[in-house]
């Protein structure tokens, strides 16, 4: 058996002469008619109905104990953008590298590999130029006469021999101003006249060929 309270509307034990919670005495109260009553949504004592704040916790009765209390919001979980350590929400200084959280480190930039295709260029229009010297070489030496026709063609291919060694000394012009990355236009006038020698079994047009592709190709590593 358990006796209620009268004031506070708390059940005590039947032997209890006083209220565990209010303290007044069980025996000595008198029953409140049950409309005069107003539970207490905190701590659940009876209250008159006129009140708005609890007489016994002193707390508002419009405010529900769910609204009182508010659930606690999770942060994010926030990290330093240089250690990737975890800070506080406030935190200014990150306590792991002692920079700005926020900071973000910035990454250099990989350095450029220089383009080899000018030097293979180089290379090539060397080539070329000593396959033009040894066409213009043949053709300064060859004998020119034929019996069988009765011509002398030996002056036509001394001709033709000059002007294969000129054209082997501009292909070295081109091999060196691509060596030297430098004069875009120049070396390709000079790589094309370079062509024009030819070679033997059109060798050395082939490999100035091949060298003007790869200066064209790297024409933005060529200055001015």
């Amino acid at each position: 058996m358990t006796r209620r309270c009268h004031n506070c509307g708390r059940e005590n034990p039947d032997d209890s002469l006083f209220c565990n919670w209010c303290g007044k005495r069980l025996d000595l109260q008198s029953p409140r008619p049950a409309v005069e009553a107003r539970a207490c949504p905190h701590c659940g004592a009876a209250n008159p109905m006129h009140v708005t704040f609890c007489q016994h916790c002193a707390k508002d009765f419009a405010q529900s104990p769910a609204t009182a209390r508010p659930s606690p919001t999770v942060a994010p979980v926030r990290k330093c953008g240089w250690c990737g350590a975890i800070v506080g929400p406030t935190d200014v200084i990150c306590r792991a590298c002692g920079r700005d959280p926020s900071g973000a480190p910035v990454m250099p930039a990989a350095p450029r590999q220089p383009s080899n295709g000018p030097a293979i260029a180089a290379v090539l229009f060397v080539g070329a130029a000593i396959l033009d010297f040894v066409s213009g070489a043949r053709a300064l030496t060859a004998d020119g006469y034929l019996p069988e026709f009765g011509v002398d063609l030996t002056g036509m291919l001394q001709v033709c021999g000059a002007l294969c060694i000129l054209f082997g000394l501009f292909a070295l012009v081109a091999a060196a101003l691509s060596y030297l990355r430098t004069g875009l236009t120049l070396a390709i006038v000079a790589g094309a006249l370079g062509m024009v020698g030819g070679g033997p079994f059109g060798l050395g047009a082939l490999f100035a060929l091949v060298g003007l592709v790869f200066v064209i190709r790297n024409r933005d590593v060529f200055t001015s």
